[in-house]
């Protein structure tokens, strides 16, 4: 009988939100979002492959928005953790100029910018990032909308710059309150 009222009293107390999970695997694009050329879609994620050399300068950059798709925060949300996972190689050389090379991944909450993950590298390098998550938390407030920018860019003068970039997945967890309403189960224990 005690065993039956404590699980009736823990069904009646209010808890916290359940968190809301977001996944993009990006197999194909997703619905709403937005990428320039250079980027391909399939069963290993988004992949991007951009390079620039040349004598007199030459600059690409490539990227993924979701402008078009927000995700609207929902009532009672108080905090945003977003979570990539991906693998880049940066490559670049010179002989008289000088190479750049650039990966970036920014959630937008409003309109500020909170960076999930960024590299950089100039004139001659080899760099290759093993299989990463990049995690990146933040406060958030219902109503607000969330935008993603994924961006890749390699820069020549005189030289040559190479990106690959292999987005495996995108999860985005929005939470809500995490505590109990007024009653703890030492609380509801104690009614016994």
């Amino acid at each position: 009988m005690r065993a039956a009222c404590i699980l009736l009293c823990a069904l009646l107390v209010p808890v916290a939100s359940a968190d809301n999970v977001y996944t993009y695997t990006f197999q194909s694009l997703p619905p709403g979002w937005a990428a320039q050329a250079g980027w391909t879609f399939g069963l290993s994620g988004a992949v991007l492959s951009i390079s620039a050399s040349g004598g007199p300068g030459m600059s690409v950059s490539s990227e993924i928005q979701s402008d078009s798709a927000p995700l609207t925060m929902y009532s009672g949300t108080d905090s945003v953790n977003v979570s990539l996972t991906c693998t880049y190689s940066l490559t670049g050389w010179y002989s008289s100029g000088e190479s750049y090379a650039s990966v970036s991944a920014y959630a937008l909450l409003d309109g500020v910018s909170h960076t999930i993950m960024y590299d950089s590298e100039s004139w001659g390098f080899p760099n290759q990032e093993p299989s990463a998550v990049y995690d990146c938390s933040f406060p958030a407030s219902e109503g607000q909308s969330l935008v993603f920018s994924f961006t890749g860019s390699a820069g020549a003068f005189g030289a040559y710059a190479h990106v690959d970039w292999n987005i495996t997945s995108l999860v985005v967890t929005v939470f809500g309150p995490t505590s109990l309403d007024l009653q703890t189960w030492g609380g509801i224990k104690s009614l016994f």
